[in-house]
């Protein structure tokens, strides 16, 4: 999957897909930083690897469970947004009755 333009190794990675109805790619959040995914409209592109040599380097490679650190400084790519961040700070705080 990747989105253009792909400026870095991480503009374009690799998943196990989830099949779901609808016509719309369901992307995790976690990932979008490196996509520089924001939802306003944005274009992505899916890409199936046909050899057995294009599946592994895809599986290996390319796996987004793989790209977790900047090729540039090593710093995390997959961070928690603060959305995330409040919204399980809201789920857990203790509500009195």
């Amino acid at each position: 999957m990747n989105r253009a333009p792909t400026l870095h190794r991480l503009g374009i990675q690799a998943f196990e897909p989830v099949l779901i109805e609808g016509k719309a790619i369901q992307l995790h959040p976690l990932v979008c930083a490196a996509f520089n995914a924001d939802f306003d409209g944005d274009q992505m592109a899916v890409h199936v690897p046909l050899s057995l040599e294009a599946q592994l380097e895809a599986r290996v490679l390319m796996m987004s469970t793989n790209n977790v650190l900047s090729p540039a400084n090593g710093a995390p790519i997959i961070v928690p947004s603060q959305d995330m961040i409040l919204g399980l700070y809201y789920t857990t705080i203790e509500r009195k009755v």
